[in-house]
């Protein structure tokens, strides 16, 4: 078996289209890193922010306290005093901000946050306002708090902007404004183009169908090649002292290391990049975990990024056990990746048409949101958290098993077939 995996893998590194795909693979990697690299908020860019509001503000407080010298206004106005102070406070507020920004002072920016959060969350708190759905929800706004308090006691970097405006979650559904709601959702979708955040960036696209369709054409031909009829390469191995069973056995093995193997230089790579032109970052970044009866816990960003992979190369174990049951049935390349990435869009389209059946968790076409998962966000659009992490394990497994299973079956039905053919024309021949 060692012997065929070793053949197998050669065979696999020589294949120009595997070489091919290897380069446009990290062709990706590599503009896509220039992608969040031109789109990552940077200290100096907040800092020329906050000197612009600090002119702005300024200026229009000095034109204010001119129209009252000039008794265009009175300065004991209810509307005016109110006005004056908010323009002072905004100033001292941008003071703060740009002094944190040039001393890299990040521990009193998120101390400003939090105070601002604080008896935001203890007001809505005491009114229990959590059944809403409007933003900001109190869920939003709790977690948000907690967020940064996580960030203050681990002395991390945040990923700017770090105000609450720049902060969302799956319950924030109604926006009272028009264009407030596509306005939230830019600003709350930040950048880093640190190693570890860009690992983050790069595997949320990845760990997806668009990723796991990558992978479908990068070994859709590991059983088609051998051409599985009578004349093909694959009789050579037939030829040999070995099972039959095992050729297929060490072709998904083959697959199955050949894939670890890549996800994981894909993962060295980016955190190489991000480490070289940017920084290393933080292990420990929160990412929120969303929890029943709106809890809620926080999951450093290695485990986040762990727990995603493992449930990917569950995916795509489901997704390599279609493959190989489709090149057995069929022998062709495309035939048999169109047929399994029509399988997988058709399975998610029935699962989301379904999603309120008591079996829908059980559905492994629900877990290719692989992010969604790992975070419970899928649970809480559900409204059903029987979708999770492990259930998305056992389903995918199973399915696997018995896809896997079929395969076994189809190929040994098919071997028997091809071997009395030819027995069938001796006798009619005689």
């Amino acid at each position: 078996m060692l012997n065929l995996i070793q053949f197998e893998l050669t065979k696999l590194m020589k294949s120009k289209f595997f070489q091919l795909m290897l380069l446009i693979s990290s062709i990706f990697v590599l503009t896509y890193f220039v992608f969040i690299y031109t789109n990552t908020i940077r200290a100096n860019d907040l800092q020329a922010e906050s000197e612009a509001k600090i002119i702005n503000v300024s200026n229009e407080l000095a034109e204010l306290e001119e129209s009252i010298k000039k008794g265009e206004v009175k300065a004991d106005d209810e509307e005016v005093v109110l006005r004056i102070t908010d323009l002072k406070g905004i100033i001292e507020e941008h003071k703060v901000k740009l002094n944190g920004y040039k001393n890299e002072d990040w521990m009193a920016l998120l101390d400003m946050e939090l105070d601002h959060l604080e008896p935001i969350v203890k007001r809505d708190l005491a009114n229990f306002d959590y059944y809403t759905s409007t933003w900001q929800t109190l869920f939003t706004t709790e977690t948000n708090y907690e967020q940064y308090k996580w960030m203050r006691e681990h002395e991390i970097i945040p990923v700017y902007p770090i105000n609450s405006l720049a902060y969302r979650t799956a319950y924030d559904v109604v926006y009272d404004l028009p264009g407030l709601e596509e306005s939230i959702k830019k600003l709350s979708t930040k950048y880093s183009s640190t190693g570890i955040y860009y690992v983050h960036h790069l595997f949320s696209v990845i760990f997806s169908v668009f990723g796991a369709s990558f992978f479908l054409l990068l070994f859709g031909d590991i059983v088609t090649r051998e051409r599985l009829g009578t004349s093909g390469p694959i009789q050579l191995l037939r030829s040999q002292p070995i099972r039959r069973g095992y050729i297929l056995v060490s072709k998904f093995v083959t697959v199955v290391i050949a894939t670890l193997l890549l996800l994981f230089g894909i993962g060295v790579f980016a955190l190489l990049l991000g480490t070289i032109f940017d920084r290393l970052g933080h292990w420990n970044y929160p990412v929120l975990i969303y929890g029943e009866k709106y809890s809620f816990y926080f999951m450093n960003m290695s485990t986040f990024l762990i727990k995603s992979m493992i449930l990917f190369i569950m995916v795509l174990l489901f997704c390599y056990a279609l493959l190989f049951l489709f090149s057995v049935l069929t022998k062709r390349v495309p035939v048999a990746i169109s047929l399994v990435l029509t399988t997988l869009f058709l399975g998610m389209n029935m699962s989301e048409a379904s999603s309120l059946s008591a079996f829908a968790p059980y559905s492994p076409f629900h877990y290719f949101s692989v992010s969604k998962v790992v975070t419970n966000e899928l649970a809480v659009t559900m409204k059903n958290f029987t979708f999770s992490f492990s259930t998305g394990m056992m389903t995918l497994a199973l399915a696997t098993v018995l896809v896997l299973m079929a395969t076994f079956l189809l190929a040994t039905l098919q071997e028997k077939l091809i071997v009395r053919r030819p027995a069938k024309i001796r006798i009619e021949s005689a």
